[in-house]
């Protein structure tokens, strides 16, 4: 069995972290290769011109599958921008429910749920709040499958983590909402 040698088709860079058990990523561009595990010797030909492939390697056609993550610059934007909304979702709907018999029981269940719903909805049906569609980007599954509720719930429970939107200060532009539940934001093309 031969080794592998990966250069990434966009930087030329050799740094990669696995993905998945098919999927490796730049850690410097962010570019997926896929990588499609064949049983015992095979006669393999080569499909990509910066890796050499292992007698039991093969890499996957990508066709639209390898994608950019978006920069900081894109994040911030988002960040702002869907706080702003949420934030003038909950007040309008704190307005709109005013000082009726119950009001005040509804505004704290409204204020509990108005934030979390605004990403959970936006984000599982589109992979897109207000401000991705601003930006340009999108949310998605490492893989760059569709997102669906149940991952974008859990991105959501994990943006109340004390400090979690200074991660991606620390982390190449993942934030912990990102990287727990295996999801990324990319350049939407």
């Amino acid at each position: 069995m031969g080794t592998n040698t990966i250069n990434c088709p966009k930087c030329g860079s050799s740094n990669f972290y696995s993905v998945s058990d098919n999927v490796i990523r730049c850690q410097y561009c962010g570019s997926n290769i896929f990588i499609e595990q064949q049983p015992g010797p095979s006669q393999v030909q080569q499909k990509n011109p910066y890796i050499t492939l292992s007698d039991d390697m093969d890499v996957l056609d990508t066709q639209g599958k390898d994608y950019q993550l978006a920069s900081n610059g894109q994040r911030f934007v988002n960040f702002i921008v869907d706080r702003i909304t949420s934030y003038f979702l909950l007040f309008l709907v704190i307005g709109l429910a005013g000082d009726g018999p119950n009001g005040g029981e509804y505004l704290i269940l409204l204020a509990f749920l108005m934030i979390p719903l605004y990403y959970i909805l936006l984000e599982g049906y589109s992979g897109k709040t207000l401000g991705k569609l601003i930006s340009r980007t999108r949310a998605v599954n490492e893989d760059g499958s569709k997102l669906g509720y149940g991952t974008a719930f859990v991105r959501t429970i994990c943006r109340i983590i004390p400090f979690e939107p200074f991660s991606i200060l620390f982390s190449n532009g993942v934030c912990w909402h990102d990287s727990i539940p295996k999801t990324r934001v990319i350049q939407d093309k």
